[in-house]
């Protein structure tokens, strides 16, 4: 089963650069790659989750941690309860100020290299490309097959009280869903995103009321909302399952700090992927839509039907349509690339387009955006960056993977345009 999957890797160990963000979702692409490559019996390679002292004003801080921290901090911890806490690790990254995303890399990289002068280090966006080669080598069911264990089992039994506090938690929440709906009737789980992070991919607006009263429309369809954050006690048929934090709610004192929410909300999509099903034993779970986030991601990498909505920058699926160059960013490029496990739409300007997506996607005719890849695309994926020489900027020493850039390369093309 591993043969020829070594091709994908560097030959030699390697080290993912995640630098300091004001959140976290990037970890279950890792992650997911760990528990691939650790299932196939290939080497692992280390991640780094930055965070650094930031000022005021230039993340918000939560709680007794700043926000980089703490983000990292759940990033971490995510990847211990599965097993690799010797992998995954934070490093602290020396920024005298509030800087943009190339100058946290660019730090990250030199935290890294402090640590190791010899490592040879990806972005972490280079996980969710060698994941994409990796099920089209495999075929997609049987990397999600290995997500979806992998990213529901702790790698340590939990103790008798925690476990028994974990099921009622999963227990009362599987509830409210179940009886949302009519025995027979099919639930969609709206995923919530409201994030400072990358906001111009919020779950809001005009396109999402639009999808909703479709749904209402629909005489044997339930929504149930999976919010991202409070909302008023009186919003009915929703809950904050994958929210942060929630566990002194069902957890008794002094079990709060060993919660890991990230674990336990996988959990329960994949319960109701696997107990909501009709009285001839058909599936009653549609699926889960919203915008792009870590979060939708993570069910998608589960085999969980999804449908994206996502912000592209430039293009004609872009906000800037007059720019008809296909050049994607690198986020843009990662939504494209996650095409390979769920479907992915553009946000557009017409809120009526997204409602009718929703319902090709429901119908299971959807076929996906029809995008050009560009050959910038092994450029941003496929770099790895060595000790730059003095004088030299970082992009000038960096050089691709041999043998990577160009599979990557093909199968991006084959994901966006199939």
């Amino acid at each position: 089963m591993t043969n020829n999957l070594d091709m994908f890797l560097p030959d030699d160990t390697f080290t993912f650069n995640h630098p300091p963000l004001n959140s976290s979702g990037d970890i279950y692409h890792t992650v997911a790659l760990l528990l691939v490559l650790k299932h196939l019996g290939l080497p692992l390679p280390k991640v780094r989750v930055g965070y650094f002292d930031v000022p005021d004003g230039c993340f918000k801080t939560e709680g007794k941690l700043k926000a980089t921290e703490l983000h990292a901090t759940r990033a971490t911890s995510f990847a211990s309860a599965l097993g690799f806490d010797a992998q995954v690790q934070m490093i602290k990254v020396n920024l005298p100020r509030c800087v943009r995303i190339n100058s946290r890399l660019k730090a990250t990289r030199e935290a890294i290299f402090r640590e190791d002068s010899s490592a040879k280090v990806l972005d972490q966006k280079v996980s969710t490309g060698l994941l994409a080669l990796i099920a089209d080598h495999l075929g997609s069911t049987a990397v999600t097959d290995i997500i979806r264990t992998g990213f529901t089992t702790y790698a340590s039994p939990l103790t008798t009280q925690l476990d028994a506090a974990s099921k009622r938690w999963l227990d009362d929440e599987y509830e409210k869903v179940r009886k949302h709906a009519a025995p027979d009737a099919q639930i969609v789980i709206f995923h919530e995103r409201l994030a400072d992070n990358q906001n111009q991919n919020n779950s809001t607006g005009r396109a999402f009321d639009a999808i909703r009263k479709k749904i209402k429309a629909l005489a044997n369809v339930r929504q149930f909302t999976f919010r991202a954050g409070p909302a008023p006690t009186s919003w009915p048929n929703s809950s904050r399952s994958r929210a942060y934090g929630d566990c002194d709610e069902t957890c008794s004192k002094g079990l709060t700090e060993h919660c890991v929410h990230q674990v336990r909300y996988l959990q329960l999509l994949a319960r109701l992927k696997r107990e909501l099903i009709t009285h001839d034993g058909g599936s009653r779970f549609l699926g889960i839509y919203g915008s792009s986030s870590g979060t939708l991601d993570a069910p998608s990498f589960m085999g969980l039907r999804a449908l994206s909505f996502h912000q592209f920058a430039d293009g004609p699926h872009g906000r800037n349509e007059s720019r008809r160059d296909t050049v994607r960013n690198a986020q843009d490029q990662r939504e494209a690339l996650m095409s390979c496990f769920k479907s992915v739409a553009a946000k557009t300007q017409r809120h009526k387009d997204a409602a009718d997506i929703f319902a090709q996607w429901m119908a299971g005719s959807y076929e996906g955006l029809k995008l050009v890849a560009t050959p910038s695309v092994d450029r941003v994926y496929t770099q790895v960056h060595t000790r730059p020489r003095k004088g030299r900027r970082s992009r000038e020493v960096a050089k691709d993977i041999a043998g990577i850039d160009k599979k990557l390369c093909t199968l991006l093309r084959r994901c966006l345009t199939r």
